[in-house]
């Protein structure tokens, strides 16, 4: 899997993930799928419901291509919440990744 972002897209998550280092955070990644590449072109951050540092609730990202959060620096593995999420989000989207982003220039990727 190859995530290309366009329109700074990497950029303004990067920025968002900074001002929020004391939270994780939310964002709905859009664009479009070519085979293995994901084209990322558009980032929406929902709503928070909820945040600490290692918890985040949002509404939902309805079509999203990758739903992405942020995890505590360096800790990149899925908790089993996330994977059940994931699983529900497939079932609906089975182009959808989750996409954990752990520092600023480091994501774990499940398909």
């Amino acid at each position: 899997i190859t995530i290309v972002f366009l329109n700074n897209t990497l950029k303004l998550l990067q920025e968002h993930y900074t001002k929020n280092n004391y939270r994780e955070i939310k964002a709905c990644l859009y664009g479009k799928k070519e085979f293995s590449k994901y084209f990322i072109d558009r980032i929406f951050f929902p709503e928070i419901l909820s945040a600490s540092v290692v918890h985040v609730k949002s509404v939902s990202c309805p079509n999203a291509l990758i739903d992405l959060h942020s995890h505590p620096i360096n800790h990149c593995l899925a908790s089993k919440k996330d994977v059940e999420n994931f699983k529900e989000l497939k079932a609906v989207n089975p182009d959808i990744l989750m996409v954990i982003m752990c520092s600023k220039n480091r994501f774990a990727v499940y398909e």
